[in-house]
């Protein structure tokens, strides 16, 4: 089951920064991707509770059910809110439109709050604060916080990517490397076949199809997070802990030069087929 879930969550970090230097994050094909990555960060919710509930005797039916009817709630929130251009709100909170200090100590305290909320009910602090943060972005009072924050941004994911590397043992890879590199090589490879015969299902293009399972071809972050907290619930040992950790660093730094790969092999075969 830890294997299917490695299998199943990718990085939305990755794959959201490709599609917007591709210009295909607001195209069909992108949207598809990106709810596919958003329906992911909402099984990390069930899939954390049960890891955590997994050697416990409190496991019982609601610690399970109500994770999984939350994630369904904000399932379609997500949906409506994707329809509305813009979330108004009464005309007493429009003050704080031309109040920048007053923008920024409200944003965090519904960040906050969202993720308090969500860890008080079995879900994650951070997919409250994802939610949090979609809400605000689109809330028009809002909209010079959110591009004064671009910066915070650049420096929070590569402080995020930072933080993977160094949860990578380079003297247990070089160990093990057989193993680990035979695994990260299976990965990519399966993940992106996988992923480019779901899309051709759904009735896109060979091009797009293999373009897609290039960008679905890593294991996510979230990986991480799941494999953390089997091994301190006694699931997995520390070996196959450790394993893990080097597999799917290792597929969020090759997978890059996957996709270039990949895409470029689309693409002369595309012109290929044009001529």
């Amino acid at each position: 089951m830890l294997i299917a879930i490695l299998f199943i969550f990718n990085s939305t970090a990755v794959v959201s920064e490709f599609l917007k230097k591709d210009n295909t994050l607001k195209t069909t094909f992108g949207i598809m991707i990106l709810n596919l990555l958003i329906f992911q960060d909402l099984l990390l919710a069930p899939v954390l509770t049960i890891l955590k509930a997994w050697n416990k005797e409190d496991l019982s039916f609601l610690n399970i059910i109500l994770p999984v009817l939350l994630c369904i709630s904000i399932f379609f929130i997500l949906k409506r809110i994707r329809t509305v251009q813009e979330i108004k709100f009464p005309r007493f909170f429009h003050t704080i439109e031309n109040d920048h200090d007053l923008q920024v100590f409200s944003g965090l305290f519904i960040c906050l709050g969202f993720g308090l909320l969500a860890e008080a009910t079995g879900l994650s602090s951070a997919l409250g604060s994802f939610i949090a943060g979609v809400i605000v972005g689109r809330v028009k009072i809002f909209h010079w916080l959110e591009h004064s924050l671009i910066p915070f941004k650049v420096f929070f994911v590569t402080l995020f990517f930072v933080s993977i590397g160094l949860r990578l043992d380079i003297s247990y890879v070089y160990l093990n490397f057989k193993i680990i590199f035979l695994g990260t090589f299976f990965v990519l490879i399966s993940n992106s076949l996988m992923s480019a015969v779901i899309f051709r299902l759904l009735r896109f293009n060979w091009k797009n199809s293999w373009y897609g399972g290039a960008l679905l071809s890593q294991t996510g972050e979230f990986g991480i997070l799941a494999l953390s907290i089997a091994y301190k619930s006694g699931i997995i040992e520390y070996s196959l802990y450790k394993a893990g950790l080097g597999i799917t660093c290792l597929t969020l730094l090759l997978s890059t030069i996957w996709i270039a790969i990949l895409k470029r092999l689309v693409v002369k075969r595309s012109l290929f087929n044009d001529n």
